[in-house]
């Protein structure tokens, strides 16, 4: 297996486990649940151990699909930037859902940090998915347009 084929088998897994977590704190809150509470956070250190092979094969996968069709180095640059920036925003999220997991072991998780965890999941599973979409770009020349709206300075 080449660093492609490993960052196309696992970039995919950050953004749904953030979602998932993003979903069940959402219920957690709805429901005062700690059981919800814990299982968010699961799906949060989940996503954030796949992000841990989706980010460090990016180098290794540019490289691979440079071989076979001439990639545009803005692109790859700017989904670089927000891929550091989502996986070590989740890095740091994972550290303390796993304190807040510690802490549930013994006494009930508060509203107010389910709410500080609901915030942070939602900052960063937008974070991972806007370098999802940056990353399809460089290949999928479809569907660029709706970034460039966003972003004239990306190519067309």
């Amino acid at each position: 297996m080449n660093g492609a084929q490993l960052h196309l088998l696992t970039v995919h897994l950050p953004v749904v486990g953030m979602l998932a977590g993003l979903l069940l704190m959402s219920l957690a809150l709805l429901r005062d649940s700690e059981s919800l509470t814990r299982t968010a956070i699961g799906f949060v250190v989940f996503g954030t151990l796949f992000a841990a092979p989706a980010y460090f094969s990016g180098p290794e996968a540019m490289e691979v699909a440079n071989r076979f069709a001439e990639i545009d180095e803005h692109l790859v640059e700017q989904h670089a930037i927000a891929a550091k920036a989502s996986f070590f925003a989740s890095v740091v999220l994972a550290s303390i859902a796993i304190k807040v997991w510690w802490e549930s072991t013994r006494m009930k998780t508060g509203k107010g940090t389910r709410v500080v965890l609901l915030c942070a999941m939602l900052v960063i599973a937008w974070l991972m998915a806007w370098t999802a979409h940056l990353g399809g770009i460089i290949r999928h020349p479809e569907i660029r347009e709706p970034a460039w709206l966003l972003f004239p300075e990306l190519p067309r």
